[in-house]
């Protein structure tokens, strides 16, 4: 119960961190670059499915919403026309799964968009197959820059579906190669 009850702080206080940040980098952006565009190029895409948990017309309510459910301390703020969405995993396909607040899975079409990083959409199509048992592994399938959100998210999770989706977040508020588009 101690080990939980620590875990749980834990999480919390990496979740402020990453609202910090995203507010820092937020204030610093022109409001044109806050948000992502649809994806409307021909590249290659892949398609996934994120467990969302609401839409918000702000990212402070968002935040609050996910400060008054702790099962959502690994979920993540996506922007995306005018609305902030909290995400808590990223999967390959839908599956069943029991939470205690409303949920439902929607379908979302990722693209590179970064010469940069040119084989970053087959890093995420690495992720969605089911042999990727350790973060080791994990780890060397993604740029460089990844590596400290991973590290810290990790920690409190195994689940490749919350790294997914953490590591979305970390790229919308740094580089933003992925689009998205739903």
């Amino acid at each position: 119960m101690v080990i939980g009850a620590i875990t749980g702080l834990v999480g919390f206080g990496l979740f402020l961190t990453m609202i910090l940040l995203a507010d820092q980098v937020d204030n610093n952006k022109q409001a044109d670059e806050d948000e992502l565009q649809p994806v409307q190029s021909s590249e290659e895409s892949i398609v996934m499915y994120a467990l969302q948990h609401g839409a918000f017309s702000s990212r402070d309510a968002a935040a609050q919403y996910m400060n008054e459910n702790p099962t959502l301390n690994l979920a993540t703020i996506i922007p995306h026309n005018q609305l902030y969405y909290i995400w808590s995993i990223i999967l390959p396909g839908k599956h069943e799964v029991s939470q205690d607040i409303p949920s439902f899975w929607k379908e979302v079409t990722l693209q590179n968009k970064c010469s940069q990083h040119p084989n970053l959409l087959e890093h995420f199509k690495n992720l969605s197959e089911n042999n990727l048992l350790n973060i080791n592994e994990f780890a060397t399938k993604i740029p460089t820059e990844w590596a400290e959100s991973l590290q810290k998210v990790a920690i409190l999770s195994s689940d490749i579906g919350v790294w997914r989706v953490q590591l979305l977040g970390t790229d919308i508020e740094t580089s933003g190669c992925i689009q998205y588009n739903f």
